[in-house]
């Protein structure tokens, strides 16, 4: 019994041993499953959403950035429009105020051209009522062209006579004379020669004066008013300015230092007398006054003008009065006095030879 278990136990074993020693066969025996491998499908779903919503949000983005230009570019648009319309109506106001405007001054023209023409048909009825009115007289006179030309010519040589012996006007003078001139050609009279010539003297005669007031005339009256000394508080005068040369040239140390010093102190020389003590002594203010006055009087002297070297003069009469004293006013007025405007000035050349003629002239036509 137990050799028989023995033998059965054994049995099993060796079958396995000769299946074990068997050849295997590829229907029998079935090759092993490779184990599976891991791949990327896991992370595909979130990429793909990921990438989906990155073009939802560049869409999103895209279609914002759209209506923001839309709208940009509706309200530039409109500003546009806004001011194309503003400009429009301001074109409009300023051609309106334009045309009014010209409106205006062609009324404003248009009444000015009328009122001239009207002043100049006035102007002439005027001068034609005037010429009526000269016919008439002449008539009633008895004269003729010729007797009312040489009275013409008579008065425009009394302006020139008055005019250079009351104010020395000898332009003015010049031009009367030649206007009466030309009124003589007219009359194209023969026996009016001799005035002619006496009319072509004068005029000459007035181009040739020239006036030759000298200053020398006034040097006594200068040499009186130098004696005149301002009172103590006149102004220092400013120290004349040098020239390049000295100031070119090297200063020494005794210059130097005495330039310093007149710079930061007054020297005071006490032992001369004060300007308060002499009698010819004068506020500086008042003396700046009458060297005014001496260069007024200069210039009158030089533009030969008597009329306002006496009224000059008259003025330093006054001064004197006013600011001296007897005894020194009295050598200022000798030499006021002494200036006689009549004898300074040149007389300019007569014109009463030219006046006598036309006197006897007219005196012959008279009745």
């Amino acid at each position: 019994m137990n050799n028989e278990s023995e033998h059965n136990t054994a049995e099993p074993f060796e079958d396995l041993t000769e299946v074990a020693d068997a050849p295997s066969t590829d229907e029998d025996v079935a090759p092993p499953e490779n184990p599976p491998k891991k791949t990327g499908g896991g992370l595909a779903l979130p990429l793909s959403l990921l990438a989906l919503l990155l073009s939802v949000g560049g869409i999103g983005a895209g279609y914002y950035t759209l209506n923001a230009r839309q709208g940009q570019q509706a309200d530039t648009s409109h500003q546009i429009l806004a001011l194309s319309e503003r400009l429009d109506n301001s074109v409009a106001d300023l051609s309106s105020q334009i045309d009014q405007k010209l409106a205006a001054l062609n009324q404003s023209v248009t009444a000015q051209l009328s009122r001239i023409a009207e002043e100049q048909t006035a102007l002439t009825q005027r001068q034609q009522a005037l010429e009526d009115h000269l016919t008439l007289v002449r008539n009633q006179a008895s004269w003729s062209k010729r007797d009312w030309s040489l009275a013409e010519i008579n008065y425009l040589a009394q302006i020139a006579s008055d005019r250079l012996r009351f104010m020395r006007d000898r332009e003015t003078a010049i031009a009367a004379l030649q206007t009466a001139q030309s009124r003589l050609e007219r009359l194209a009279d023969p026996s009016l020669s001799s005035l002619r010539q006496q009319l072509r003297r004068d005029i000459q005669n007035l181009k040739a004066y020239h006036p030759d007031n000298s200053l020398e005339s006034l040097t006594a009256l200068e040499n009186e008013i130098a004696r005149l000394q301002p009172l103590p508080g006149e102004p220092e005068k400013a120290p004349d300015s040098a020239s390049p040369q000295d100031n070119a040239r090297p200063k020494s140390l005794r210059g130097a230092v005495a330039e310093a010093l007149s710079k930061r102190f007054r020297i005071r020389h006490h032992e001369r007398p004060l300007n308060a003590l002499t009698h010819n002594a004068v506020g500086w203010q008042a003396l700046s006054l009458l060297q005014l006055k001496m260069e007024a009087l200069r210039l009158a002297l030089q533009q030969d003008n008597p009329v306002m070297f006496k009224q000059i003069l008259l003025s330093i009469r006054q001064w004197a009065n006013d600011n001296l004293a007897p005894e020194s006013r009295a050598p200022l007025l000798a030499a006021i006095d002494a200036l006689d405007p009549d004898q300074i000035f040149t007389p300019p050349p007569t014109l009463n030879d030219t006046q006598a003629m036309l006197r006897t002239l007219l005196s012959h036509t008279a009745p």
